[in-house]
């Protein structure tokens, strides 16, 4: 298979350096809001990236007949127009953003608009990752029968979260597990107890505390169970 540049110049497809490609200003924007919106956002970017290696002629926003990350970068650079609010990540997650932010910068060639679309993944990327890994106070508290344990990750890694009672016993751990980098904050990301023991058991009113380990990082809280 042949590969063919902008100037039609044919590469060889056994070549071993990034080729290149330019990213040119796209004057009709309506071509950028691919689901017309009325926002170059976060949601144009997935649309792209899930129509990659495709011909949606919808996502193949500079035209050139297949949809890649030279279109994801195209979006990008003109990401939040007509919006005053900051460039927000969505559902997506560190690991999809820092593929596209890797393949962006392989494929840079300098251009204002290339640079301007890997800055926003740039920012994307940082807001989806804190910057510490910290332990955040459950909600509700008090709570009866069920509460929420949020926290965040600097970095990816194995999880427990472990309930004890006032004189040090385990009472309960949460099957957590591994967890990217991020933030675990919604009732559909926190750690969940339901009040019980391992036995399945509704624990007693009181106080309780508890713990959050992640390699060599280690927190804990207290809540309150009120009948």
């Amino acid at each position: 298979m042949n590969i063919f540049d902008k100037a039609e110049n044919i590469l060889r497809a056994d070549f071993t350096e990034i080729v290149r490609f330019e990213v040119e200003e796209t004057a009709d924007y309506t071509e950028l809001d691919i689901n017309e919106d009325g926002t170059i956002d976060i949601f144009d970017l997935i649309f792209v990236a899930q129509a990659f290696e495709s011909q949606d002629v919808n996502a193949d926003v500079n035209r050139d007949g297949t949809v890649n990350i030279l279109d994801l970068v195209d979006v990008a650079s003109h990401f939040g127009e007509e919006v005053t609010a900051a460039p927000a990540a969505g559902n997506l997650t560190t690991e999809q953003l820092q593929r596209w932010l890797t393949q962006a910068r392989q494929a840079d060639n300098g251009s204002p608009a290339f640079k301007r679309g890997i800055t926003v993944l740039a920012t994307l990327l940082r807001s989806l990752r804190p910057e510490t890994t910290a332990l955040l106070p459950n909600y509700p508290n008090p709570f009866n029968p069920e509460t929420w344990i949020p926290y965040q990750l600097a970095n990816s890694a194995n999880v427990s979260i472990s309930i004890y009672s006032i004189d040090g016993k385990l009472i309960r751990t949460l099957p957590v597990g591994y967890r990217n980098a991020g933030f675990y904050q919604k009732r559909s990301r926190a750690g969940y107890w339901d009040g019980r023991n391992m036995f399945g058991e509704k624990v007693a009113t009181g106080l309780y505390f508890y713990t959050l380990k992640t390699g060599d990082f280690t927190a804990t809280r207290k809540m309150l169970i009120r009948k």
